[in-house]
């Protein structure tokens, strides 16, 4: 299915992971925080699992495009970095949830993920339904619509062809090459990294 009409299509479903949220993965680091996406994935397993609305499976989900494709928000939690997933959820053409503290983005530098993500502090895990529950469907639609602009700049088109039609202008090649010349005309400037 084209990432395209997937952002425009109606989404039946309010929420979807699908996954290994690591019940049994006890790795902490020195302050006794869980490593693994920050222990994100078994909060929200935890906490929202029974939620109307919300499916959060543990483990492998054959049908995973498809709920991406018919689910309005996603969540999108990081693995051991950054994680894949952002791009899986906007490829499948949900709105992302990023729950993820001190943790920068792919290409956030460059683009506004504050237009097509909702970002939720770790700590509020257990509001997710209630701030969900406010975003209006007018603002919902803005959300996807900037979705629809953002989702090209994580393909990769120019090496790989076109997923829907798209030129490969903004793809994530050329948002990389956008991205170390911005640095270096900085580091050229002697200002540092510009402010996104």
């Amino acid at each position: 299915k084209s990432p395209t009409l997937s952002i425009k299509a109606n989404k039946t479903n309010t929420f979807f992971f699908g996954g290994d949220v690591r019940l049994n993965n006890e790795i902490r680091d020195s302050a006794g925080e869980l490593m693994y996406s920050h222990g994100v994935r078994r909060k929200a397993y935890n906490f929202l699992r029974d939620v109307e609305g919300f499916t959060i499976v543990n483990g492998r989900v054959p049908d995973y495009k498809t709920r991406l494709h018919t689910t309005r928000f996603c969540l999108a939690p990081t693995g051991a970095g950054w994680g894949i997933r952002i791009v899986e959820v906007i490829m499948g053409g949900c709105i992302p949830v990023v729950i993820a503290d001190n943790v920068t983005q792919i290409f956030e530098e460059l683009l506004p993920y504050d237009t097509f993500t909702v970002r939720v502090a770790e700590k509020d895990i257990e509001k997710l339904p209630e701030i969900l529950n406010r975003i209006t469907p007018e603002k919902e639609q803005e959300m996807r619509r900037e979705l629809l602009c953002a989702w090209e700049h994580f393909t990769w088109s120019s090496v790989h062809g076109s997923l829907a039609g798209e030129s490969g202008d903004h793809d994530a090649f050329n948002t990389v090459i956008h991205l170390l010349r911005r640095r270096l005309q900085a580091r050229n400037n002697g200002t540092g990294l510009p402010a996104a």
